[in-house]
């Protein structure tokens, strides 16, 4: 047996004959920060090069993930990002549903001037929230069927009230339906509002035909039948069956000048 496997086995062995002598006790930093005398051991055995950092390492994730030392702080963090998370996917399942009744709070408000709004129109965004938290902005964001199509962080006046402007017009404003708006202010303040979009009906634009004859430029295929004098190309590349006889002499260009 190699003396780097030998090392690890003492060490693994200490771990193991130490938890049993003291019964599994659990370290919380949170309401203390004393050591065990058999944790320092190790650490003196790492510190005077005895076993690695790398075998260091592992028996300290080894007493971290068994809750042997609990670290208040990463545990704290772990919880957090757990309940941020079910409080995103419980949000983003309620923007994608547009049966559910907007969210009320008592801590803010939202409304709009209208309910039914045409593109290009001005969206007027009012609220108010019942504790100004300092500095704090609120955020506005407007949803269509789970999509962001704007956010903004607005002020708070000095009586608690809020206004922003939208106008319904751009790239991302063109499906028509029902939107909502969620005003948010500090922790867990959230307030929701809808209304009705309809976004101007698009022309469209005819599709352009040229004739193959002539590759070069765009000229309408035959009926009607052109003249050199109804087009404004000249001494362009023609090709056969030419059919409007641009090119009278057959060498290949079309309306010599």
């Amino acid at each position: 047996m190699c003396i780097l496997n030998v090392k690890k086995l003492l060490f693994f062995s200490i771990i193991a004959v130490s938890l049993v002598s003291v019964s599994i006790i659990s370290i919380s930093a949170q309401s203390s920060y004393e050591i065990p005398s058999w944790v320092k051991g190790i650490a003196e055995f790492w510190a005077e090069g005895k076993i690695t950092d790398a075998e260091f390492g592992e028996g300290l994730t080894f007493l971290i993930d068994n809750n042997i030392i609990k670290v208040p702080k990463i545990q704290e963090l772990e919880n957090k990002i757990v309940q941020l998370e079910n409080e995103n996917n419980e949000l983003r399942k309620h923007v994608e549903n547009y049966e559910d009744e907007p969210i009320q709070s008592s801590s803010i408000t939202v409304s709009t001037n209208k309910s039914n709004y045409d593109e290009g129109e001005t969206i007027v965004i009012t609220g108010k929230v019942s504790t100004i938290i300092g500095e704090t902005l609120a955020t506005l964001q407007v949803f269509t069927y789970g999509n962001l199509v704007d956010i903004a962080q607005v002020k708070i006046t000095e009586n608690g009230s809020y206004s922003h402007v939208i106008v319904a017009e751009g790239p991302l404003w063109n499906e028509q339906g029902t939107y909502l708006i969620r005003a948010s202010y500090g922790e867990g303040n959230i307030a929701e509002s809808k209304f009705d979009y309809t976004p101007n009906p698009r022309e469209e634009i005819p599709a352009q035909t040229c004739d193959n004859s002539y590759p070069d430029v765009c000229i309408e295929p035959y009926p009607p039948d052109l003249n050199c004098g109804d087009i404004i190309f000249t001494n362009f590349r023609v090709l056969q069956p030419d059919p409007h006889g641009f090119d009278r002499d057959k060498d290949g260009i079309g309306c010599e000048s």
